[in-house]
């Protein structure tokens, strides 16, 4: 991948898709965790819209991080309480951990995607959350059908699927931004390059007829970004005899 490139499309589809990932938290039961759990959601859509690398999108990570993990570990408690211990259940809770493993690396990443530098080293792994979160999405559902008729686990509905789907290519995409996109600020290096090799100024090929002459000419270099006020001024006390 191209590191000059911003993936700004990626930053607004991947903001569009966790917007619908918070919307569809609420359907159903509405508890305080799955608000919680929205409103992280949320918090990071916004960063992506505004394309910050910067703490909103950790703070939205760590809310999501949070609350995945004590709905899982609630999930978990729950379905051994109530069915024991059998091969569904403990197949079942470590793809929910490998779940909750994605969005702790999601959450990592995010913090460490400010600096061009680190974005460099992680180059490599922008794709491993969404990859996590699939694989554990994909298993239950495989389990699901394999082992859960009995339990009344055999049941996928299409929306289901359907935010499988949505929740993989939201980490995909933000990944995708966070990892290799450019920051919109920044400036093309072969311009800096012809910057850097020309001169702080060009003096003039023949002496002007008068001081205010000479003036215009380096206020011109001023405007035209070609010296610093500070260098004008300098200049200026030098032709003024200061």
């Amino acid at each position: 991948m191209n590191q000059s490139k911003s993936y700004t499309w990626a930053a607004i589809v991947a903001g569009v898709l966790f917007v619908l990932i918070a919307l569809l938290s609420l359907v159903g039961n509405i508890s305080l965790t799955v608000i919680g759990l929205s409103l992280g959601y949320l918090i990071i859509a916004i960063a992506l819209f505004i394309r910050k690398r910067n703490a909103l999108i950790v703070v939205g990570c760590i809310i999501t991080t949070i609350v995945t993990v004590i709905i899982t570990c609630s999930s978990i408690v729950m379905i051994m309480r109530y069915y024991g211990l059998n091969i569904y259940n403990l197949v079942n809770s470590v793809l929910n951990l490998t779940n909750i493993a994605g969005v702790i690396v999601f959450t990592v990443i995010a913090a460490n995607s400010k600096s061009a530098d680190k974005r460099l080293k992680l180059k490599n792994v922008w794709f491993l959350p969404a990859i996590l979160i699939i694989i554990s999405d994909v298993m239950t559902l495989v389990i699901q059908l394999v082992f859960g008729w009995r339990m009344g686990y055999g049941i996928v509905s299409p929306v289901s699927l359907l935010g499988y789907a949505i929740v993989f290519l939201a980490f995909l995409f933000a990944g995708m931004w966070l990892c290799l996109g450019s920051d919109k600020a920044a400036v093309n290096p072969a311009i800096n390059y012809a910057a850097a090799a020309a001169p702080a100024y060009a003096p003039p090929a023949q002496a002007p007829a008068s001081v205010p002459e000479e003036l215009k000419i380096y206020i011109d270099l001023v405007n035209s970004g070609a010296i610093t006020v500070e260098e004008y001024e300098a200049k200026k006390k030098q032709l003024m005899g200061q």
